[in-house]
């Protein structure tokens, strides 16, 4: 009778065991499991946005740069006329004076133009991969995708040093994707619209 008890007990706990097994894999068989892959330096060129916002910070680091420049015709100019006056002369004094006020207006201003447009550029490129980041999401969701991973060829261009390149290397979250899965120019056609 113990006997008979044991199996009886070890048939229960088998069927429930096999019950949830087959349970399981009906759960994961239903659930589809869709990775997607994109290339992020390629929707930053492609995405319009992205492109205003560099074009616009360039425009105002040419007006700044016409600016600086305009400061070093003017000391360039001083400089050629200084020697034309007596040392020691007032106007000779006066100009050395300008000259040194211009030359550090100049270089002033390209400090604080080299900051301001780095300052702008960050923030741009912040904002824009925000945007990026939304519209990746969104297309995930809409499309039934558990998963999108960003990828990148690997560029060993500028890399001066082993260092660097390991960098690089160490950079790569993903060695291969199936080119099927990319679906960098689908998210790139969303943030266009």
């Amino acid at each position: 009778m113990r006997q008979h008890i044991s199996y009886i007990i070890i048939l229960l706990l088998t069927s429930f065991i096999v019950l949830q097994l087959t349970n399981n894999n009906h759960v994961e068989a239903q659930t589809n499991f869709k990775i997607g892959f994109v290339d992020i330096p390629e929707i930053f060129s492609q995405y319009s946005k992205a492109k205003e916002e560099k074009e616009k910070v360039r425009q105002q680091y040419q007006q700044e740069t016409l600016t600086i420049k305009k400061l070093e015709e003017k000391a360039n100019k001083l400089k050629e006329k200084i020697p034309l006056y007596r040392a020691g002369s007032d106007i000779r004094q006066r100009l050395e004076n300008e000259l040194a006020e211009t030359a550090f207006k100049a270089k002033n201003q390209s400090e604080r133009a080299k900051y301001f447009m780095a300052l702008k550029l960050r923030n741009g490129t912040e904002t824009v991969y925000h945007d990026i980041a939304k519209a990746i999401e969104k297309y995930a969701k809409e499309n039934g995708f558990a998963l999108i991973l960003k990828v990148e060829e690997a560029d060993f261009f500028g890399a001066q040093d082993p260092a660097q390149v390991k960098q690089k290397i160490d950079m790569r979250n993903v060695l291969y994707w199936k080119q099927a899965l990319d679906v960098t120019k689908q998210v790139v056609k969303l943030l266009n619209k």
